[in-house]
């Protein structure tokens, strides 16, 4: 459920975004019927459409079409391509994880088994891309080759370290500069580009962009601990059920005594985690502060991404990512 805050900035680009939907399920079409059926099962499951938002609304803020981006198809393209990128990595990491929900409904995976998935993820990145040659911007182009090379990093980071008591907050914050930060910056710098921005304007945007989405994905490993698993749309715990080390139980151990590590060590090594160990681990976590200082890592990233803007005008545009900012620290799913 969005918040006032984004329901605000969304509407700004009400047409924009109806614009990018047609586009996705345009891109998903193919003789194979099972393409477009698993593709759609995804897109349309509910995601906030955050990282084509960000584009459009940059694209806007440097002033592209006079405010009007529907003037050219290229940030339509590029919001979607965007999603597109966004929505191959979510189908691999289903199968990474072997999760079962997505967005509240079963997975693709689930639903159809971890080859199709597989297979729908690179029929969508292989779209995505081609959507991003139709552009002719190799500065466009070189941005998202380096960056889906390094969201792949990211999860095969992640994935070694799992269980790995060892795992740091630096190491945390690589992963996620990987797997969540890179694009949400590109699609803040490429709505700069594509509005031929001043190079200061373009690297304010994607300064403001990487923060977003640390702090994007600093809540979301926050929520997990903390949400109504109906609202948050996964299973409540799922990190800790794969092993995965987050930020909340890092700063959490970071202030435990050897007994208490000792003890979360051997929990993480069980093959799955019931409901009483999650409760438990949800009770250490807040005892020893680790949710306490995830918010506020969060909300530090937030107000980075905020200052990033200061040079700007005062814009609606401007206004808008404001409240996405805000928003990224208010939602609750």
């Amino acid at each position: 459920m969005k918040t006032a805050l984004a329901i605000e900035a969304f509407e700004m680009i009400a047409s924009e975004l109806k614009a990018v939907e047609e586009f996705l399920h345009r891109g998903l079409h193919s003789e194979v019927a099972l393409v477009p059926q698993v593709g759609s099962h995804i897109l349309d499951s509910g995601g906030k459409r955050f990282r084509p938002s960000v584009l459009l609304l940059s694209a806007r803020l440097c002033g592209l079409g006079n405010g009007k981006v529907s003037e050219t198809s290229g940030p339509i393209e590029m919001a979607a391509t965007m999603e597109l990128i966004h929505t191959a990595t979510l189908l691999h990491d289903d199968v990474v994880d072997n999760a079962p929900i997505r967005r509240g409904i079963p997975s693709a995976n689930q639903l159809w088994g971890n080859e199709i998935s597989v297979l729908i993820g690179d029929f969508i990145l292989t779209k995505a891309f081609q959507a991003v040659i139709q552009q002719r911007d190799f500065r466009i182009l070189d941005l998202l080759v380096k960056t889906t090379t390094l969201m792949a990093e990211g999860e095969a980071l992640q994935l070694v370290k799992r269980r790995d008591m060892g795992f740091s907050e630096k190491d945390y914050l690589s992963v996620i500069d990987r797997k969540t930060a890179m694009l949400i910056s590109n699609a803040c710098q490429i709505g700069a580009i594509l509005a031929k921005a001043e190079p200061e304007m373009e690297k304010t945007l994607a300064d403001y962009g990487h923060s977003l989405g640390m702090a994007f994905q600093i809540m979301d490993d926050y929520l997990d601990y903390t949400a109504d698993s109906e609202k948050l749309g996964k299973t409540i715990g799922k990190d800790l059920g794969e092993g995965k080390l987050t930020l909340p139980l890092i700063a959490a151990l970071r202030e435990a005594s050897p007994q208490r590590r000792k003890k979360i060590g051997a929990l993480l090594q069980k093959d799955s985690i019931e409901n009483s160990d999650l409760l438990s681990v949800r009770k250490f976590i807040e005892e020893q502060g680790g949710l306490e200082y995830t918010q506020k890592q969060a909300h530090r990233h937030v107000e980075k991404a905020k200052a990033s803007l200061s040079h700007f005008p005062d814009t609606p545009e401007k206004g808008a990512l404001l409240r996405l900012a805000d928003y990224v620290v208010e939602r609750s799913q």
